[in-house]
């Protein structure tokens, strides 16, 4: 388990070890763990420091290694969970930081999608306020087959059916990394890992309450494993040959954005994208390239029925000047363009 913490490291952050980049203006950069306090997080901020500790040259600077904690609010015993992870922290000798968000859902949103974005927003903060170079989530195999399916079920495109990347940039920020080291490794063998190293964490309530439909489809699961034995790895190697399948459909967005893709005119427009050239191309590829503009602006990806909303009102419809809000921004339709716009009144 600390081998594939090591691995992911050495792979996705060559200056870690080597120490390129770690003596910059602002300091060395800092590995963080997202630790809720649940087994998963726990386990892996055990496995960090461990790594971190024997990658260590004998007279290398050695790598801050953070734990961030965003407090939800959501149940009643987040403030315990917080005093749980912050005595975590000073019994191990980590740094620890903590945000608190409150939790919004947006028109159409789900509370689930609503505390994932806010909960990464305010990881996204801590990494910039701490020098955080590297982001580590605990999300393993069973994550995996649970998120490919659950986007199965909700009808997904190919973006959305290759599952969790074990590596990307954080949102905008082309200097913060996301990690998944655990993503090749199955729940049972962290359960080993803890029961191994006598770890302690806090169970979440809500991972029972079959009201959430993650929840659900895991409960599901064991039945699908019985009938499927090959399941989890069938899942992942369908998600893996459509991660492929999306990294080409980018390459070939990528060449057409670089021809229809604009700077803002104003300081109230990100950017601009040439809108007869994309009704010149064919519907699939027009939505391949508005997608990765999007991605390429930092804000999410739009769902495959956002997207449809957006073709209809943006390219295919010739009246008005519509405005579609999307993720903090506001996309209009002005003359031959399609235009990022910041909202009145945004910082």
């Amino acid at each position: 388990m600390t081998d594939k913490v090591a691995q992911a490291l050495q792979a996705g952050a060559a200056f870690v070890v080597s120490g390129a980049g770690q003596h910059e203006r602002h300091g060395p950069k800092a590995v963080a763990v997202a630790l809720s306090g649940g087994r998963d997080s726990v386990a892996l901020l055990h496995a960090a420091r461990a790594a971190l500790a024997a990658m260590r040259v004998d007279d290398a600077q050695p790598v801050p290694l953070l734990a961030l904690h965003v407090h939800h609010g959501l149940q009643a015993q987040a403030d315990q969970w917080e005093r749980f992870c912050a005595q975590l922290c000073r019994d191990w000798g980590v740094e620890y930081r903590a945000a608190r968000v409150t939790v919004a859902p947006a028109h159409g949103e789900g509370l689930e999608a609503a505390a994932r974005r806010a909960r990464y927003q305010a990881l996204t903060e801590l990494c910039e306020q701490h020098n955080v170079g590297w982001l580590l989530f605990g999300h393993h195999l069973d994550d995996q087959v649970e998120t490919v399916l659950m986007r199965l079920f909700r009808g997904s495109g190919v973006h959305g059916l290759a599952g969790m990347p074990a590596l990307r940039r954080l949102a905008e920020h082309r200097d913060i990394a996301l990690l998944r080291p655990w993503l090749e490794i199955e729940r049972r063998d962290i359960e080993a890992y803890c029961q191994t190293h006598g770890l302690r964490w806090i169970d979440d309530p809500s991972n029972d309450d079959t009201r959430f439909a993650r929840n659900a489809l895991r409960q599901q699961l064991p039945g699908l494993l019985a009938a499927f034995p090959a399941l989890r790895a069938n899942v992942a190697q369908a998600s893996a040959h459509l991660a492929e399948a999306a990294h080409a459909l980018d390459a070939m967005a990528a060449r057409q954005l670089a021809t229809l893709a604009h700077p803002g005119r104003d300081a109230a427009t990100l950017a601009e994208l040439d809108l007869d050239g994309l009704r010149a191309l064919p519907a699939a590829q027009g939505d391949a390239v508005l997608r990765l503009w999007l991605r390429d602006l930092g804000v999410r990806a739009p769902s495959v029925a956002r997207l449809a909303a957006m073709r209809a009102q943006l390219i295919d419809h010739r009246g008005g000047e519509p405005a579609l809000p999307h993720d903090g921004l506001v996309l209009r339709r002005f003359r031959s363009r399609v235009l990022a716009c910041v909202p009145p009144g945004s910082p």
